[in-house]
């Protein structure tokens, strides 16, 4: 095997160059082939000779500018640069079409694509809607009210009457006014079992985090002390849907959302929408009294 010949990268570039310049050098020569003078002129003729002028008459009008030509040799040249020219536009037609077909192609495979796209789209998110657990918002809203009802006192059943009746209207009806040989015994009325409240049924729990009340088991009324604070979220669930009455004092938020009551104790009852936004956005919220509130108000100044 012979020994492989190498070159210079920089003897390639030297030769890239030269032959460049070698290539367009005839741009300084001011002589061109009459082919090539038809071939410039080609889209003029075309409209002359569309026009009407004959060949004859282009060439004697070349001939005149400088450029003699025979008006057969023009006639040559026209129809064989005229056919290139047609050919060539032909071709720019046909590779304009192909483009604007795969332009087309291109648009509806995106339009599918886009379309399937979104299909799926769909069909994931109605899957994790149909798994997503539903919130039921009156679920523990009757638990809650059971627990706030007072429990009801037991009741004394009245005494039942004398079971001996028969023996006191013998003695009564003895003959010749006589007192009965046995005197007459008076049953003393049996004491009526006390009436057990019913038992509260047992209810759906509570949905919100709400804390029972408990209640002193002597009076049946609620023990304050025991009585958790409400959160802002906890009241709004509890008051959906519910009839809300009139507040009897002022409220305010501390402890973070903790909703309490002017006079220092958890409220613990329910809201209107707007009193909830009151809230959360102010702190605070004032209840309708007659005549002037009780309320901090800011004196508006008078020279405003």
């Amino acid at each position: 095997m012979g020994v492989r010949e190498v070159v210079e990268i920089d003897n390639i570039e030297v030769a890239r160059q030269l032959l460049a310049a070698e290539a367009v050098g005839h741009l300084d020569d001011e002589r061109v082939a009459k082919k090539t003078a038809v071939r410039q002129l080609i889209g003029t003729l075309i409209g002359a000779r569309t026009r009407g002028l004959s060949f004859e008459r282009m060439a004697e009008i070349m001939g005149e500018a400088g450029v003699p030509i025979a008006p057969e040799t023009l006639r040559g040249y026209y129809f064989e640069l005229k056919t290139e020219t047609e050919l060539q536009e032909e071709h720019r037609q046909h590779a304009a079409k192909l483009a604007k077909a795969r332009r087309d192609l291109g648009a509806k495979e995106l339009a599918k694509n886009l379309q399937h796209a979104q299909e799926v789209a769909m069909e994931h998110v109605a899957s994790r809607s149909a798994q997503r657990p539903r919130v039921n918002a009156f679920a523990g809203r009757q638990a809650q009210r059971s627990e706030l009802v007072r429990p009801v006192p037991a009741i004394t059943a009245q005494p039942s009457q004398p079971e001996h009746a028969a023996s006191l209207a013998r003695g009564i009806s003895a003959p010749g006014g006589e007192e009965p040989a046995t005197p007459i015994v008076k049953a003393a009325p049996r004491a009526a079992a006390p009436v057990k409240p019913e038992p509260n049924r047992p209810t759906a729990p509570i949905a919100s985090s709400v804390a029972p009340i408990e209640k002193t088991p002597a009076t049946g009324d609620v023990d304050l002390s025991a009585v958790q604070a409400r959160t802002i979220d906890e009241i709004a669930t509890a008051s959906v849907g519910m009839e809300v009455g009139e507040l009897v004092e002022n409220l305010h938020v501390r402890e973070g959302s903790e909703v309490w009551c002017e006079s220092g104790k958890p409220y613990t009852g329910l809201l209107k929408a707007k009193q909830v936004h009151l809230l959360r956005t102010v702190g605070r919220l004032i209840a309708p009294t007659v005549g002037r509130s009780s309320g901090d108000f800011v004196a508006m100044p008078r020279d405003l």
